[in-house]
């Protein structure tokens, strides 16, 4: 299929919606559509990647697939690896990613994915999370004790749900962020944009009324330590293992 012809704007100029998945790709290109005979960003040019990621707690599952095929065609567009069928896609910088709930957790794993090598999506960090997780995983387990930093479990603990399950896969992603190679598409730092629900809620003053609030908005880029935090070189990134840092 060559996705040129069959969607004119999708890799060149144009906010996509998809599996709660809401995507801009070169925002500030020119738009392609139709029968319109307007250029589409000539092959070999890198254009900006920006996820924005709605929660939806399992909707997630479905979200991360959608993430993991966007990073792979960009990934393998920018390696010249696409069949010719494709057309002619840009390459990609990923410039940012923002998230709500779910969202988070797909934005966060899909920086790290974007700068480590991962061969199969069978090891990708966003599989091993999601397609292992259900119903059973996500209920409190009784008994048992915890490792780790977790603390251990209450008798008398009244939670449905508890993070336990997740121990493993805390493991899984510091491996991720500890020394090794950079794939070539990390040479900058990535924002990750996030929304959190507050436990006890602020206040804001709207005119002269207090309100509460418990939206909770922040930031964090992810720097290879072979970059500084404006993404200037420091080491080798293509010959020196580096670790991945939330700043």
């Amino acid at each position: 299929m060559n996705l040129a012809k069959q969607f004119p704007g999708m890799a060149y100029a144009m906010v996509f919606v998809t599996s709660g998945l809401t995507v801009a790709v070169g925002a500030d290109a020119q738009v392609a559509s139709a029968g319109s005979g307007a250029s589409p960003v000539p092959a070999g040019e890198s254009v900006d990647l920006v996820l924005s990621l709605q929660g939806g707690i399992s909707y997630g599952a479905y979200q991360a697939g959608v993430n993991q095929a966007i990073l792979d065609i960009a990934r393998r567009s920018n390696r010249g690896m696409l069949p010719v069928s494709f057309g002619g896609i840009p390459t990609f910088r990923l410039a940012a990613l923002v998230g709500a709930s779910a969202g988070n957790i797909n934005g966060f794993l899909s920086a790290v994915s974007w700068c480590r090598e991962i061969g199969q999506v069978e090891s990708s960090i966003l599989w091993r999370i999601w397609i292992s997780t259900g119903i059973e995983q996500l209920l409190r387990p009784v008994g048992i004790r915890l490792s780790g930093t977790l603390e251990p479990l209450e008798p008398d603990a009244t939670g449905v749900f508890h993070r336990s399950f997740y121990e493993q896969h805390f493991a899984a992603l510091n491996n991720l962020l500890g020394p090794a190679p950079v794939s070539p598409e990390c040479r900058q730092p990535i924002p990750v944009g996030i929304t959190l629900t507050r436990q006890y809620p602020d206040t804001v003053n709207v005119g002269k009324v207090p309100a509460p609030v418990q939206r909770f908005v922040t930031a964090f880029r992810l720097v290879p330590d072979c970059l500084d935090p404006i993404g200037d070189e420091l080491d080798d990134c293509d010959a020196n293992p580096s670790r991945l840092h939330w700043r």
